[in-house]
């Protein structure tokens, strides 16, 4: 999965999610962004993440996660949080607030 969201750009992802968000396509990006995400390209990460936020149904899908999964995203928000990440942050603390919100986490 990490390989084909590694290729995507946010607005690819944007496109191919424009029926909606689904809770089982949520979590499997999630693991993803979790297992290979992070350490391979953060700036990319926080982008795939920030497509997910403006699927469609969105927040609705993140309020059915279950416990373990909202846990899961909250920990990606916060490793990706600017201030974390130094000089690879490609994205401003508004825009990681707007995401975190959106979420709902």
């Amino acid at each position: 999965v990490w390989a084909l969201l590694s290729m995507l750009a946010g607005e690819e992802l944007g496109r191919l999610l424009g029926a909606g968000l689904e809770e089982e396509e949520l979590v499997l990006f999630l693991r993803a962004l979790e297992a290979h995400g992070l350490a391979a390209n953060p700036a990319h990460a926080f982008h795939i993440l920030h497509a997910l936020s403006n699927a469609p149904r969105a927040g609705i899908v993140c309020a059915m996660l279950e416990r373990r999964d909202r846990a899961r995203l909250e920990t990606l928000l916060l490793k990706l949080h600017p201030a974390k990440l130094d000089d690879a942050a490609s994205h401003s603390v508004e825009q990681w607030a707007g995401v975190r919100k959106t979420f709902g986490v």
